[in-house]
């Protein structure tokens, strides 16, 4: 259940977010999103991804906007349906928009 606080325990995250997965992704060099700010990419809107953090080495960025880069070998946090994840993993991978 939830927390006196307020606050939800992984299980109601979980609960809330049925449809929905967290997947990591490492940004290949000739993905699109490659070398471009967060924004250009429009994963949200042309996909239905969120990209939630961004890690590049040992630096973590939570919650990045439109203007934090992606450069290629950043690993991506993505929150969006199964299906939808699987079409930024198939753009990653193949190059194409």
């Amino acid at each position: 259940g939830s927390r006196p606080d307020g606050a939800l325990s992984a299980v109601d995250v979980a609960a809330y977010f049925s449809d929905t997965e967290i997947a990591s992704l490492r940004v290949e060099p000739e993905a699109p999103v490659a070398g471009k700010p967060l924004g250009e990419s429009n994963l949200r809107r042309r996909l239905g991804v969120t990209v939630i953090a961004i890690r590049r080495g040992a630096e973590v960025l939570t919650n990045p906007d439109a203007g934090s880069s992606v450069q290629p070998g950043d690993i991506l946090v993505l929150l969006g349906t199964s299906e939808n994840v699987r079409k930024v993993f198939a753009e990653n991978a193949g190059g194409g928009a």
